[in-house]
């Protein structure tokens, strides 16, 4: 079964455009529920650039957003209130690779 509601909505893997490429120690993903219904992410899992399982009951809200963080600690210092889980293991890149929302 597939849910088209819940989509990747932004990546975060590198330096602002003005700078040449680095590796930033605040890669992330965030996601977006599109829908007007809560959406459980018991399950699910980021795969193949990086690698990441959602905790049990982890809800994501009609409307809501959830950023999956390398470091979620630093993350939440620079934006306090967020909704933010992590940390994931491997790394984002500019080099093309596949990054893919499976659900349970």
């Amino acid at each position: 079964m597939t849910h088209p509601e819940v989509v990747i909505n932004e990546i975060m893997y590198h330096a602002p455009p003005a700078q040449p490429f680095r590796a930033s120690p605040e890669q992330w993903v965030e996601l977006f529920n599109r829908s007007s219904n809560a959406v459980d992410l018991t399950g699910w899992r980021l795969d193949e650039a990086i690698d990441f399982r959602f905790a049990a009951n982890t809800v994501l809200p009609p409307g809501g957003y959830l950023v999956v963080a390398n470091d979620p600690a630093a993350l939440l210092a620079k934006f306090p209130g967020i909704a933010v889980v992590g940390p994931f293991t491997n790394a984002l890149s500019h080099s093309g690779e596949n990054l893919v929302l499976r659900d349970a």
